[in-house]
């Protein structure tokens, strides 16, 4: 799967893209500093997942995954910041961002579900392996 980061700290970007990269069958395309920069990236690279923050130069993080939504719903988008006031989580849920994740305490969460979304069908095949074992 194709990943995309969208944050304004280049610190961050590099931690979970180091994070990450153990992961089998992902693949980071880009990042982006700003929306702006964020809306052309995107639509340029394609990616299956994208992770944003809320707050971003250039247009915030909802605004993105919002138009994102709308116009490729196909695209995991997945929230990672460290502001986590309750109108913002219910923005996000309303325009259709899928998860939601604090940066300070919930890093290994992101990273399972990023795992997981990566190797859904490994998973699924593990399953079926071990019901037609029994």
């Amino acid at each position: 799967m194709k990943l995309f980061i969208a944050d304004d700290s280049i610190i961050l970007q590099d931690r979970l893209t180091e994070m990450l990269s153990d992961i089998e069958n992902l693949e980071i395309v880009g990042t982006a500093v700003n929306s702006l920069d964020a809306y052309k990236k995107i639509e340029l690279s394609k990616p299956d997942i994208i992770i944003t923050d809320i707050r971003m130069p250039g247009g915030g993080g909802i605004e993105l995954a919002e138009y994102i939504h709308h116009k490729h719903p196909e695209i995991v988008l997945i929230v990672y910041t460290n502001y986590t006031y309750p109108q913002y989580l219910t923005k996000a849920k309303a325009i259709g961002v899928n998860y939601f994740f604090h940066k300070t305490t919930q890093a290994e969460e992101l990273y399972q579900t990023i795992n997981m979304l990566c190797n859904k069908n490994d998973f699924l095949k593990k399953e079926l392996n071990t019901i037609d074992e029994n």
